[in-house]
């Protein structure tokens, strides 16, 4: 079902890796149009040169995944880690990464457009949503 789409070899999606038809370096974007999965042999091969010049070739066009092919590659493909207590612990102890998806969701909530749900589209409320994101990563890299 994954596969790479330049030598077509099936492999695990954590080996595989997205590469941009366009290199973002030549002016490509971030689109379902101009991105592939790829393994990550043919990915360092191509590098920042166009298809033509590695003389890699597609094996089937870019699609836009729908909302369920999305879902259902999110159910079967994701690492999951359930840390649960020990019976034998006694009063607090920190549990390691227990708590780390809902940090992150009350960091984005700090951010006072992501409290609510206020986006009509889409894209508006993926854009504020990296905002938020690149408001984090500079605060940790400016205040180590």
């Amino acid at each position: 079902r994954f596969s790479c789409q330049y030598c077509g070899d099936t492999l695990p999606a954590k080996d595989l890796t997205f590469d941009h038809i366009v290199p973002r370096s030549r002016g490509g974007i971030t689109t379902w149009g101009n991105v592939v999965t790829c393994c990550q042999a043919d990915n360092l091969f191509k590098g920042s040169r166009s298809l033509k010049q590695s003389g890699l070739r597609l094996r089937c066009a870019p699609v836009e995944p729908t909302p369920h092919q999305i879902d259902e590659a999110a159910k079967w493909h994701v690492l999951r880690e359930i840390v649960k207590r020990s019976d034998t612990a006694g009063g607090f102890k920190v549990l390691p990464r227990r708590w780390v998806v809902e940090r992150t969701f009350a960091w984005l909530n700090r951010c006072r457009r992501l409290c609510k749900d206020f986006e009509n589209l889409t894209r508006n409320a993926l854009a504020f949503l990296r905002l938020a994101s690149i408001r984090l990563m500079l605060r940790k890299v400016c205040n180590p």
